[in-house]
């Protein structure tokens, strides 16, 4: 106690350990004292500290010793710092947040592209028809983006490698294009990734390109192919 407080023995007898607890926790250690009983001997607790003007956490396993008649007369106590711990679960706890609302982005962006494709059942207009399924891709790729952050294990980053291929197979389908007519290639270097705010723009220029490219570059019956390549340059730069 004395090392972890940087106290000397004569500064902690006869004192008490209440002003280093935040009057938050106080109640929860009260609670666990008084849940010790001969039947119950042993409670533990968790609260928190200051340290040299930082919070701490600490855990406590609390041992009542009793009397002859059943009551207690001290307490035998055993603290660990678990700042670490708690700061691990704080993390995970953000990152399974985070993970549930990339998920749920995803399944609002599918919502919204279905709706596009029912909505779009309804328009006999070729031209107006068009502008439904571009919206839809549009959407797809975003939707393609949070899916794949969902499925990953950094939030903060996509490979490259992973999402272009998804995404143009996606197009493929949706202009009903097959390899036997139009081929795909997609060269993609090794251990790119981009952060979602990156992602997102680049996501819907390709699709952008895609798509005119499939309804434009090829004469109807004719085959072709389009060709995606990304690496990265001498200085990092992404080409």
């Amino acid at each position: 106690y004395c090392r972890y407080f940087e106290k000397s023995l004569e500064e902690v007898i006869y004192h008490s350990y209440q002003p280093r607890i935040f009057p938050e926790d106080q109640e929860k250690i009260n609670q666990c004292l008084q849940s010790i009983s001969l039947k119950s001997p042993v409670g533990m607790v968790e609260h928190r500290v200051i340290v040299e003007n930082e919070v701490r956490w600490m855990q406590w396993i609390n041992r009542g010793i009793f009397n002859d008649a059943g009551e207690i007369v001290e307490y035998q106590s055993v603290g660990r710092d678990i700042s670490e711990r708690q700061q691990a679960e704080k993390l995970k706890q953000k990152e399974t947040l985070l993970k549930e609302i990339h998920h749920r982005v995803k399944n609002n962006l599918q919502v919204v592209c279905s709706l596009l494709r029912l909505q779009s059942r309804f328009v006999q207009d070729p031209v107006i028809k068009a502008k439904f399924i571009e919206s839809q891709n549009r959407v797809k790729s975003m939707a393609l983006i949070h899916e794949k952050l969902y499925q990953s294990d950094d939030f903060r980053c996509i490979k490259l490698d992973e999402y272009i291929p998804d995404l143009t197979k996606n197009l493929m389908r949706t202009y009903q294009i097959t390899s036997s007519h139009i081929q795909m290639k997609v060269d993609i270097e090794k251990n790119i990734f981009l952060d979602l705010d990156t992602l997102t723009p680049c996501g819907l220029i390709i699709c952008e390109l895609i798509s005119n490219s499939l309804k434009y570059a090829f004469e109807p019956n004719t085959s072709g192919l389009i060709w995606i390549q990304a690496k990265l340059d001498t200085e990092k730069n992404l080409t």
